[in-house]
């Protein structure tokens, strides 16, 4: 099965959703028909009852969704950004063979990363929610805006930032120790294929590209790195991010270094 025929799943982080990925989805439309846009669980979507908003319940319910879709149409390629390259590393890592590749962007698994500020303040209790009450929609607007993100994605990304996204993001880090991720997390990396990439944008302040290039060189897989770009690189460069995506489907397909 080519590239053109596999089923291809875009997971989104935080504080996204879906619409983080219309622009990479817009330039892969004539070569990628099946394109899977996750909704992770409350953000711009509701909660199922009783779903726990830790990181282990995010990684299970994207097993759960990607091995619906993989045992249906075969093994798929996936490609996540911020938690959702942690979450797609993790259900890769567990599940290797439901995958024809992987890629991730934003955020990465690795003992030297600590976690940013931001991701501290939330996992810590009263802190988190004195900041999150602080958080006006302007307020939103003005950090994704001063971090690179597109206006018209920053207008539905704020519309989107309701009391369950809040609530969500505040359990999901303080189940990540505010991004300090260590454990079988990391121990089960050992485990990640090596058909794998990395894509960044030069002047991420959240995960710097000092950490993906030490992901990048443990894994042994490509980075690539674009120079006018910041976190949301997939946003910001969506023509970018597509043309290094299909090269490396193209190159895993010819049975290049990575495949």
């Amino acid at each position: 099965m080519t590239s053109s025929e596999r089923p291809l799943i875009l997971v989104h982080g935080v504080p996204d959703t879906k619409a983080l990925w219309d622009g990479v989805v817009a330039e892969l439309r004539e070569t990628r028909r099946d394109v899977h846009a996750m909704e992770l669980p409350g953000f711009g979507v509701p909660l199922p009852s009783g779903f726990a908003c830790t990181k282990e319940a995010y990684a299970a319910w994207l097993a759960e969704q990607a091995k619906a879709i993989a045992e249906a149409k075969g093994p798929v390629d996936i490609v996540g950004h911020d938690w959702g390259a942690l979450l797609t590393l993790r259900v890769v890592s567990l599940n290797p063979d439901w995958f024809a590749s992987w890629a991730i962007s934003g955020a990465t698994l690795h003992e030297s990363y600590g976690g940013h500020l931001m991701a501290r303040i939330w996992a810590t209790p009263v802190l988190g929610e004195i900041a999150m009450a602080l958080s006006s929609p302007s307020f939103v607007r003005r950090v994704l805006t001063r971090n690179g993100m597109p206006p018209d994605l920053v207008e539905k990304e704020v519309a989107a930032n309701s009391e369950v996204m809040r609530s969500a993001i505040l359990k999901l880090y303080r189940s990540a120790r505010g991004l300090r991720i260590h454990g079988e997390w990391l121990d089960e990396l050992a485990s990640l294929p090596a058909k794998g990439m990395a894509l960044w944008g030069a002047h991420d302040p959240y995960v710097r590209v000092e950490t993906a290039k030490l992901f990048a060189e443990k894994q042994g897989v490509p980075l690539k790195i674009h120079d006018g770009a910041g976190h949301w690189v997939v946003a910001q460069q969506p023509a970018w991010i597509a043309k290094h995506l299909h090269a490396f489907w193209d190159e895993q397909e010819r049975g290049g270094p990575h495949a």
